[in-house]
């Protein structure tokens, strides 16, 4: 399997949804900031930030088709925050569902060597 199948399959997993009824990146990153606050502020939002990024990170541990490799130690919100600073880096992208933006995040931060 190549790596863009293997993120395919990432994708389809943790999101659960159609790309057309993902939530965008910009509005799931207002949740992810909720690791940062004792108590967070959207908390669906919040939910759907950790459910994301606990399953891609649980898939890339895993499945030996992965396209990335997170550390062992890694945890859900510094994963989170991981994928929080991808996405503020690529502003022009905040409208593409936050699995697709959140996978190429751990695949830049975390390839398999």
């Amino acid at each position: 399997m190549t790596a863009m199948a293997g993120l395919a399959c990432l994708l389809a997993m943790a999101g659960g949804t159609r790309a057309e009824d993902a939530l965008p990146a910009k509005d799931v990153v207002r949740g992810c900031q909720g690791f940062m606050n004792t108590l967070p502020r959207e908390l669906f939002l919040f939910g759907v930030c950790y459910g994301v990024v606990h399953n891609l990170v649980a898939s890339g541990r895993d499945l030996k088709t992965a396209p990335f490799c997170p550390p062992a130690a890694i945890s859900t919100a510094a994963a989170a925050q991981v994928a929080m600073a991808y996405i503020d880096a690529r502003p022009q992208r905040k409208d593409e569902p936050f699995q697709r933006l959140a996978a190429e995040a751990f695949a830049a931060a975390w390839p398999c060597r």
